[in-house]
């Protein structure tokens, strides 16, 4: 889960039930970097920008698609650069 908060708190009343999102460039996700999300709706397509407070290791975390799935990567990581220095 991403926790988000809109950047002007006005988008938020802009927003409709039926309205359907997209969050662009997650992958790409940085500390202090602004998210953007692409509204489309029957009044047309736009985008907002929303804000994040996740910090490096939780983001990790959160691409990796939780902490026990980092730890596994990361303990594959590990075993295979043993192998290879063998």
């Amino acid at each position: 889960m991403l926790p988000l908060t809109f950047s002007n708190l006005a988008d938020y009343d802009c927003l409709r039930s039926d309205d359907q999102i997209s969050l662009l460039r997650l992958s790409q996700l940085a500390p202090k970097r602004p998210v953007i999300m692409v509204v489309n709706s029957k009044n047309g397509r736009w985008e907002i920008t929303i804000s994040h407070t996740f910090n490096k290791e939780q983001i990790a975390y959160f691409l990796a698609g939780s902490v026990l799935n980092l730890m596994a990567l990361k303990t594959a990581e590990g075993k295979q650069r043993a192998v290879s220095t063998l």
